[in-house]
């Protein structure tokens, strides 16, 4: 869906109502379902019911730097908080090199004349909408929580609705 559409100007129309018609925290958990069911369109419109699985991964990821923020909060000592930000930043780039840059890479060496396995040719991976920015977000968020920046863990539907938030996804 993209913002120049009339799929998104609907949307953003019926969220946009449906956010003003509501009050309190309810707005909140609105926000994070239209997220999701934004992002989850991505997928839908690409793979079909098999995209869903795209919607899935970046909500593990974005729960997993969440589980991830709170231990820091919760660790004792300065050893502790570093490993914890080291290990969630390997994953969270990990994450990152795997979906945007393995074809990339893939196709240097092959271009090089490095022979491959057949399954390795055979894998095609999908790119996840926004997957750079929202890495980075996250790590940001990591590394601002382990440096101190950010004192008090905001709950999860803060958290979720500051990652997930659609508009930025592919601002």
């Amino acid at each position: 869906m993209l913002f120049n559409s009339f799929v998104f100007l609907a949307f953003f129309s019926l969220v946009y109502f449906i956010y003003w018609s509501l009050a309190g925290r309810p707005r909140r958990y609105f926000l994070i379902a239209a997220s999701i069911v934004f992002y989850a369109t991505w997928g839908l419109q690409s793979e079909g019911w098999w995209g869903l699985r795209w919607a899935a991964h970046f909500l593990l990821m974005v729960a997993l730097n969440y589980a991830f923020s709170r231990l820091i909060f919760a660790a004792q000592n300065d050893s502790a908080k570093r490993r914890l930000l080291g290990v969630i930043v390997v994953i969270d780039l990990l994450n990152l090199g795997i979906f945007k840059y393995f074809t990339f890479l893939r196709g240097i060496l092959v271009d090089l004349g490095v022979d491959m396995p057949p399954e390795i040719q055979e894998i095609g991976f999908f790119l996840p909408l926004a997957i750079s920015f929202y890495t980075f977000q996250l790590v940001a968020y990591v590394v601002d929580v382990y440096r101190g920046k950010i004192q008090n863990d905001p709950g999860p539907d803060r958290f979720f609705l500051f990652i997930l938030f659609f508009p930025l996804l592919i601002a």
